[in-house]
């Protein structure tokens, strides 16, 4: 992820010196006519000649915990992403090989960078560290992020484990494939590269030998395969540092993994960082960057020759590589010329990404490329200028993802300088002609046939003056002459008459949970607090005082809990805080009263509470809104988080929107006392949230100071709520199993019955036993090394993997499931300690949910009442057994009965 080293010019000139003479370029071409020239370019918008893969012209993100590009406000590097509507974004994996180990992520900041990227609109490239000991190149660096690698379980191998380096590789990479193919995540498509320049000492791990990396991709593989994850992994490698055909030890370790891996890679991966060396027979100018066939050949796949995509594309071929197999180019940008002046980091800049995009978007092998590097001001390489303003590479990211549809157009051009990338989506037709000659313009008829209906283009430019974020009407049709000027990248976007119409936004919630004005405590107000304790005064809540430092504070409105589950709710609330210096207050959703404060300091008096639905925190340190999840942090970082300006002693207002049908919490600040100021802040989350709020649902507020204190004051607060959650029908019993309808024996594999309730007819099926799931993480069951078992029944319940005896054991699970969606309600228990969880997984609105459920205490008998769990019909409900390796009798339960009731 470090400026690869330059490739060594005496080693490959020898190499190169046979066809520099071929690609030479001559001396008119470099001496190009002052004068117009005259072109015509066509577009069949009929023809599509691809889909574009989401992972084309995404970036890389920094490494280290400190590169958390969602906190940035200047530059605003989150917004940016989702203004290019960047696609895919390379980040590092855990653990994470860096130049300081201490400042490495951690696993959860590894969630909070997966669950950043996804509310960005991005998905997520994981790189997997592959440092090994004892090797060649093995340093201290290598040992810490060896001693880091976790087995299937998510543990750290045990000092003096004989696995070896491959294995734990391997199952780190499965463990964190399988966490993020589970809820809250859900990302059941994951890309992956295997290390990172593998052949550089000076930047990440360097294999002794090919072999070495073989053997490690080869065992991920494999490992993947075992678990039956391999079909949820877009497996790359090998991430070499430099673009084929330069020779040396990159194009031996190119050679060596396309022979032994062919039939396990699923994109071909390199890097490719653009240059003109001092021994290749042009002068060093953007003219020769942008035209000279011996560099269009990094991307240019119909481009013959000894290096680049081409000559990849044949070594492929040659060596029987699928055509299935795609190819990627996971770093890319360019270095500053030597000697001045620097025209590459100009508009050639620009023009080169785009130039590269078109050969990428033309190249049906083409599948990823990542530019290097996005989330940075400060480096010849960045995304942004030493002044913190967008530049070339930020630009040409933008017109791929902001102006180029969803589907490629063929398209021609009578003059190779005018380079055409045609493309459509539902809603537009967009034309780009990009002109790489340096002193030539192009007056040029341009003509698109079988389009589709479309009124006047709006033209957007890219040049050395003109960014492409703001276009130009006009008043062209399908066929109109333009005059291209050199250097400059356009683009005409055609409007779509017959787009679909776009969804309407439903109105905010109507019914009138809790209005208050805090001139009085609202009936059943509970505090709980540390230090300083919440006193409501002067029509204001006041949560948090600048002394005594170190408090925290829960204000937690019981009196008012959900009088039934809802899906859609919204909350208002003004707010004011003064001398913010840290930390900052939480408003949040419980399932039921925490009855407690939570942690001091950056937790917010929020993480450590218990019943956390999902949080709106608003904080000072840094400055930002963040949208939490039910899983929170010592410093609550929020999954989704938008930075804000200083807001000390202003009056400043939120809206805050739970949508269940969707799975998202919004957070919107705005400057005033109502929603019609200036907004601050807008962000969504989209991970992790319930798909209704159960009835018994209670709102507050928590906060927290440090060493450095503030006063915060609560101004106001309305909740609305609305739902289209299904109403429950009349209850009934899933019981006596031996009996019709169920006539369930020991032994069986399944077993089913048909009911009427209310008239309704279904089938609830039981389903999948398996025994040996990993529940060592109560909330994230690893199911993937599970063995296939059965049901046992007795005449008091059922159980799974023991014949004639209802014992369902830790790390035991089975499957339920319905022809139409229900609510499961309650789960009647036999041998019960106390002591004993239940993981619950279930499908509603399509969202993947999950609860993990504690058996109380009180009898070996004990009935379960459950809340909130909707299940979509045809879609499992999977139950798990995750009591701790304490619990009696490793956690033996057995089913007695189950309520539900059909959802109506």
């Amino acid at each position: 992820m470090n400026n690869p080293k330059p490739p060594h010019t005496t080693a490959r000139r020898t190499l190169l010196r046979s066809f520099v003479s071929v690609f030479a370029l001559s001396s008119a071409a470099l001496t190009a006519s002052l004068t117009a020239q005259t072109a015509t370019v066509t577009v069949d918008a009929s023809s599509v000649i691809r889909d574009v893969p989401a992972g084309l012209m995404g970036s890389n993100t920094g490494t280290t915990k400190g590169a958390k590009f969602w906190q940035s406000l200047s530059p605003a590097y989150r917004a940016d992403v989702m203004t290019a509507r960047m696609g895919m974004v390379r980040i590092t994996a855990y653990p994470e090989d860096t130049s300081n180990p201490a400042n490495s992520i951690t696993l959860a900041d590894l969630d909070n960078r997966v669950a950043q990227v996804i509310n960005a609109g991005g998905t997520p490239l994981f790189i997997q560290a592959i440092n090994n000991i004892g090797r060649t190149y093995s340093d201290s660096r290598d040992a810490i992020v060896h001693a880091a690698y976790m087995d299937l379980t998510g543990s750290p191998y045990p000092a003096g484990s004989t696995a070896t380096t491959a294995t734990r590789i391997a199952t780190n990479m499965a463990y964190l494939v399988n966490r993020y193919k589970s809820p809250p995540f859900n990302l059941t498509q994951q890309v992956w590269e295997v290390g990172n320049e593998p052949d550089l000492e000076n930047v990440n791990y360097r294999v002794q030998d090919t072999a070495e990396y073989i053997e490690d991709f080869q065992a991920i593989h494999n490992q993947l395969t075992t678990l039956g994850l391999r079909a949820n992994v877009t497996l790359c490698g090998p991430v070499v540092s430099w673009d084929y055909g330069f020779g040396g030890y990159r194009d031996t370790i190119m050679n060596d993994f396309l022979t032994a891996c062919a039939s396990q890679v699923d994109i071909v991966t390199r890097h490719t960082y653009a240059n003109i060396y001092s021994w290749e027979s042009t002068t060093d100018t953007a003219y020769a960057l942008l035209n000279a066939s011996f560099e269009t050949a990094h991307f240019n796949s119909a481009q013959s020759g000894s290096r680049g995509e081409g000559k990849l594309l044949a070594t492929m071929a040659a060596k029987g590589v699928p055509l299935t197999v795609g190819t990627g180019v996971t770093e890319m940008n360019l270095f500053q010329n030597p000697g001045g002046p620097n025209y590459r980091h100009t508009i050639t800049q620009g023009l080169w990404f785009l130039l590269s995009d078109h050969y990428s978007l033309y190249n049906p092998r083409s599948r990823l490329t990542t530019g290097f590097k996005f989330d940075t001001y400060n480096d010849q390489l960045a995304y942004y200028k030493p002044d913190k303003s967008r530049s070339y590479p930020y630009w040409a990211t933008y017109v791929h993802g902001a102006l180029t549809g969803d589907q490629i157009l063929a398209r021609t051009s009578s003059d190779t300088h005018l380079v055409v990338t045609a493309s459509k989506d539902d809603s537009f037709l967009y034309v780009q002609v990009l002109n790489r000659h340096n002193t030539n313009s192009y007056t040029t008829s341009v003509s698109v046939t079988n389009a589709p209906p479309v009124t006047a283009p709006t033209l957007y430019t890219l040049s050395a003056s003109a960014t492409p974020d703001t276009g130009v009407s006009t008043a062209y049709g399908t066929s109109f002459s333009h005059t291209f000027a050199p250097m400059t990248a356009s683009v005409f976007r055609f409007p779509r008459t017959d787009a679909p119409v776009p969804p309407v936004t439903p109105a905010a919630p109507s019914a009138v949970h809790l209005d208050t004005g805090f001139d009085t405590a609202p009936a059943g107000l509970q505090i709980y607090s540390v230090g300083f304790t919440p006193v409501i005064a002067s029509s204001r809540l006041q949560l948090t005082s600048t002394t005594p430092a170190y408090s925290q504070a829960a204000v937690i409105l019981n009196g008012q809990p959900l009088p039934a589950a809802v899906n859609r709710a919204q909350a208002r609330f003004g707010f004011k805080v003064m001398h913010p210096n840290a930390e900052g207050f939480v408003f949040g959703a419980y399932s039921a009263s925490p009855g407690a404060v939570g942690n001091a300091g950056q937790a917010l008096g929020y993480q450590g509470q218990a019943n956390r639905l999902w949080g709106v925190k608003v904080d000072n340190n840094p400055d930002q809104i963040g949208v939490v999840a039910g899983v929170a942090d010592d410093l609550v970082e929020g999954w989704a988080t938008q930075p804000i300006a200083a807001y000390s002693g202003l009056d400043m207002y939120a809206v805050i929107d739970y949508e269940g049908a969707e799975g998202t919490v919004r957070a919107r600040v705005y400057q005033g006392t109502n929603d019609t100021g200036a907004l601050w802040a807008d962000v969504t989350n989209r991970v992790g949230n319930p798909a209704s709020l159960p009835a018994g649902t209670v709102f507050g507020f928590t906060g927290a100071t440090s060493n450095y204190t503030q006063t915060t004051y609560i101004e106001s607060l309305r909740i609305t709520t609305a739902s289209t959650v299904a109403t429950p029908g009349t209850p009934f019993m899933l019981q006596t199993w031996t009996a019709a309808p169920w006539s369930a024996v020991s032994g069986t594999t399944a077993f089913s019955g048909a009911f009427s309730p209310d008239g309704i007819p279904v089938t609830i099926a039981f389903s999948a036993p398996k025994t040996g799931v990993n529940v060592t993480v109560p909330t994230a069951p690893v199911f993937t090394g599970a063995a296939a078992s059965f049901f046992g029944i007795e005449g008091t319940g059922f159980g799974v993997g023991n014949t004639g005896l209802g014992r369902f054991d830790r790390g035991e699970c089975f499957t339920l499931q319905a022809t139409h969606a229900f609510a499961l309600q309650e789960i009647n228990w036999h041998e019960c300690n106390g002591d004993e969880q239940v993981n619950i997984q279930w499908t509603r609105n399509g969202v993947a949910q999950q609860s993990v459920i504690s058996i109380p205490s009180g009898g070996a008998i004990r009935n379960v009442v459950l809340s909130g769990i909707e299940v979509d019909a045809n879609t499992p409900v999977v139950i798990t057994n995750v009591s701790s390796t304490t619990a009696n009798l490793t956690g033996r339960l057995r089913v007695i009965s189950i309520k539900s009731a059909l959802l109506n």
